[in-house]
């Protein structure tokens, strides 16, 4: 997930981005299609190429360790905030596309953001000695490592009501920021 947290900025900047540059926007616009339903195909498009990936590595990883000693339940929450994580980063990644209109700028905007969120998810210190609005940051922008987490510590106070919360609310702040990055792309002059 790592990997493609720093990868999926880049497409997005590929992609988006580039079109705002090389003046591929402005010929499209000239055709009968209207900006939002352009956006929309094309986020579409970027979601859903990028779902593949974690949802066929969760469920090798799985199948290949865990299987035998949990039950479909985690099975389910692992591929669901696998997703969930992909959809927050495209997501963010897109809103900065539109926002920027720099292929550059998406690229090193996204590539910081989740370089951030990693540093902060790994540095226990860090982790520690921080106020808990961090900690329900970190659990909105990463659902699959507040996933893992909740169930490494399943022992003690593993709550599905929880991780599902979490859940709902990284995919409702996914469709926000996509709604964000709409309305100003319908707004920005191309």
């Amino acid at each position: 997930m790592i990997i493609l947290s720093f990868l999926l900025p880049l497409l997005v900047s590929f992609t988006l981005s580039k079109y705002f540059e090389n003046g591929t926007f402005r010929t499209l616009l000239t055709f009968p299609i209207g900006r939002v339903r352009y956006l929309a195909v094309k986020s579409g498009v970027l979601i859903a190429l990028s779902f593949l990936f974690p949802l066929f590595t969760t469920l090798l990883w799985i199948n290949i360790w865990y299987l035998p000693f949990v039950g479909i339940e985690y099975f389910a929450i692992m591929s669901i905030s696998a997703l969930a994580s992909v959809f927050v980063i495209t997501s963010t990644s897109i809103l900065i596309s539109v926002v920027s209109r720099n292929s550059f700028a998406t690229a090193i905007g996204g590539l910081s953001l989740w370089g951030g969120v990693f540093y902060v998810k790994t540095n226990r210190e860090l982790l520690e000695n921080s106020p808990q609005i961090v900690h329900t940051i970190r659990r909105f922008l990463d659902p699959l490592g507040f996933a893992n987490f909740t169930f490494y510590n399943w022992m003690s106070d593993f709550n599905f009501g929880d991780v599902l919360v979490s859940l709902g609310l990284s995919f409702g702040l996914s469709v926000m920021l996509l709604v964000v990055a709409t309305i100003i792309f319908k707004n920005v002059e191309v």
